[in-house]
């Protein structure tokens, strides 16, 4: 009898140890259920505010790119208004030229006629 007091009494140490083993195992993996869900709730907020982040850089980006196409426009536009005044202040000086040699022309050949005429009547005297 005394031997199965002594097994009866280890047995129930044994299944006390494994009730308490159980329900510290219990209560660890609950503990650690409740890290887990906290690192996911960390890094799902991490997530967005990267996301956030990246968007703010991404509009950035297209902002200065869209300045930069603006300024380059601008710089385009601000070129050709200079080429064509200076094509206009280039073709009114060829102008003026063709017309002061156009009349030089015409003042020559009154002068040369003048003087044909001149040398025609001193021929014919």
């Amino acid at each position: 009898m005394e031997i199965t007091s002594f097994i009866l009494g280890v047995c129930a140490v044994i299944v006390i140890m494994m009730i308490v083993g159980t329900s510290v195992n219990h209560m660890t993996i609950k503990v650690l259920r409740k890290e887990i869900k906290n690192l996911t709730m960390d890094m799902e907020r991490n997530s967005e505010d990267l996301y956030r982040q990246l968007e703010k850089h991404v509009e950035a980006r297209e902002k200065l790119n869209s300045e930069l196409i603006d300024y380059t426009d601008t710089l385009n536009n601000n070129v050709m208004n200079e080429v064509n005044n200076v094509y206009g202040h280039i073709d009114s000086r060829i102008d003026k030229l063709d017309y002061n040699i156009g009349q030089q022309l015409r003042q020559l050949e009154k002068e040369i006629s003048r003087v044909e005429r001149g040398y025609k009547e001193k021929i014919n005297y």
